[in-house]
């Protein structure tokens, strides 16, 4: 019966600490996403129309805030599939489609190639960068938001089969985007913002119906995902901070913490997204602290491995608080794997520990 991520790093359900130190890494982790959400809203906006890109994103946020806090969970999953849907029709067929029909795609191909380093991967991407991306795949294990949707799968099977079929479409749609990059190297001009290379491209190439679907889309997709993490941190913060503090409230109580939390998760992540304009600043400070915190401790309640609650809780603080230190030192190396590599130290002296307790006969936390 989980419903949030602490729900697992507290497998047991003996620590109040564990739990809300668990909890305060995931808050983080979404509410950067959520303020990444506000401003690739926000980067739409000032593309597409003469409206500015604050006050639209403030009116789009605000309908963002009143849809989750009234329509919930079910809403949510309703609209990210409808809108889904739309965006995959548009970005990975019906773009390609009109790459092949109007731009010669051998020529796109060749033009590319005569760039110095343009396929090498490893060329064109700084070998910090590279490594730091690396380190932080894993967060993918610890997804909160993939975690929601299995949590609430009608069973076992349909959550397989759902993150079987999620993952090939993820393969499919990275394929489609890596493809109409290449292809915008060429159709577009040089020195563009490649923030914007996305759209910039489809203004380009689609007609104004289609561009004006694919607009709604695209600000549909980034309000359905920041509802998503919305959800994902009243949840966490009502659950497992605010009841675990004070229990015993009734169900009518929840609801409306939930609601208010709402409320605050997302006015301090517009706050953030405009002081923080860059969506993969905002993302990377998320990621950061949220993978050396967590990581460990969600693959050892998965698996429910023996490790006492005080190691669980070392892990975590000092995963995330030694990330905290290098971003702000301005990372002289990468904060993900310096927390990740001092977090491991607790987290493997709590397993050698936990293994001689069991073997001695000894099981306390």
């Amino acid at each position: 019966m989980h419903t949030t991520l602490p729900d697992i790093v507290d497998y047991r359900n003996t620590s109040k600490s564990v739990r809300v130190a668990s909890s305060v890494v995931t808050v983080w982790n979404y509410v950067a996403w959520t303020a990444g959400q506000v401003a690739g809203i926000m980067l739409v906006i000032n593309t597409f129309t003469d409206i500015s890109p604050v006050l639209g994103v403030i009116i789009t946020y605000l309908v963002m805030i009143i849809f989750t806090m009234l329509g919930g969970f079910r809403a949510v999953v309703n609209t990210d599939s409808f809108q889904a849907i739309l965006f995959i029709v548009v970005i990975g067929i019906i773009i390609p489609v009109i790459i092949f029909s109007n731009y010669d795609v051998g020529e796109i191909f060749r033009e590319t190639s005569k760039i110095d380093g343009f396929y090498s991967v490893f060329s064109s991407v700084p070998a910090g960068s590279m490594i730091t991306w690396w380190l932080l795949a894993p967060a993918g294990f610890i997804d909160t938001m993939a975690f929601q949707r299995i949590f609430a799968a009608k069973d076992e099977s349909s959550a397989k089969k759902s993150i079987i079929y999620a993952f090939i479409m993820m393969i499919l749609f990275g394929l489609v985007l890596i493809f109409i990059g290449i292809a915008a190297k060429v159709i577009l001009p040089d020195n563009i913002d490649p923030a914007s290379t996305m759209l910039l491209l489809v203004e380009k190439v689609l007609p104004t119906g289609l561009l004006g679907l694919l607009v709604a889309a695209v600000v549909g997709v980034g309000m359905s995902t920041a509802s998503t993490t919305l959800l994902v941190c009243s949840a966490t913060i009502e659950q497992d901070i605010y009841s675990v503090l004070r229990p015993g409230r009734k169900e009518k109580s929840k609801l409306k913490a939930h609601r208010i939390l709402v409320l605050i998760v997302g006015l301090v992540s517009l706050i953030l997204a405009l002081k923080v304009p860059s969506v993969t600043a905002i993302l990377m400070y998320g990621y950061s602290v949220y993978v050396p915190g967590l990581l460990l401790p969600v693959i050892a309640g998965t698996f429910e491995m023996k490790i006492s609650d005080r190691y669980m809780l070392a892990t975590i603080i000092t995963g995330a608080v030694s990330a905290v230190i290098l971003i702000l030192m301005g990372e002289p190396i990468p904060a993900s794997a310096g927390g990740l590599v001092l977090s491991a130290i607790p987290f493997v002296t709590g397993l050698l520990k936990g293994r001689k307790e069991v073997k001695n006969g000894n099981n306390d936390n």
